[in-house]
């Protein structure tokens, strides 16, 4: 009887140690890795709408997730963009991001995966939560610190080969 006790403890240990192992990033961005999201973010000076899109691939197994992303005027142009790279940490077991945008900055951070919510953290670059909110067809990203800045993306097509 014994036996069986500690044979039944060191399967719940097992289990429970595998419930515990932490999110690949292509776990906390599923639903939106392969495709291509855009929002309405305003009106340039010549009163052209200005749009984000932001398109979502994985790498290395889903271990290794990239979101490239393009501000446009109402022209076309791209005025601003950026590369987001998400990792997962193995000291921490969180995910961590590096984001490079045209301005030359780098800002990071981490996400995590709340059910149907991508929730960033406060960080030195970013005042409040960032909380992403998602759906099958579009997500919306809303600061918590000013939730009337809220943005809905929604899905435009398959991001391109490679994510560029």
């Amino acid at each position: 009887m014994l036996r069986f006790g500690l044979f039944a403890l060191s399967l719940a240990a097992c289990a429970s140690a595998e419930a515990q192992a932490p999110l690949q990033p292509s776990e906390t961005f599923a639903g939106l890795i392969g495709a291509c999201w855009k929002a309405d973010i305003g009106e340039d000076l010549a009163g052209g709408t200005i749009t984000d899109t932001h398109c979502s691939s994985a790498a290395t197994g889903g271990k290794v997730v990239m979101d490239v992303h393009k501000v446009r005027r109402g022209s076309g142009e791209v005025g601003y963009e950026g590369v987001t790279v998400y990792r997962l940490d193995k000291a921490t077991g969180t995910v961590r991001f590096d984001y490079h945008n045209s301005d030359g900055d780098l800002i990071t951070g981490s996400a995590k995966r709340d059910g149907q919510l991508i929730r960033f953290p406060e960080t030195v670059y970013q005042v409040g939560d960032i909380v992403w909110s998602l759906s099958s067809n579009a997500y919306e990203t809303v600061p918590l610190v000013m939730p009337e800045a809220k943005r809905r993306f929604v899905k435009v097509g398959p991001a391109p080969e490679g994510g560029f």
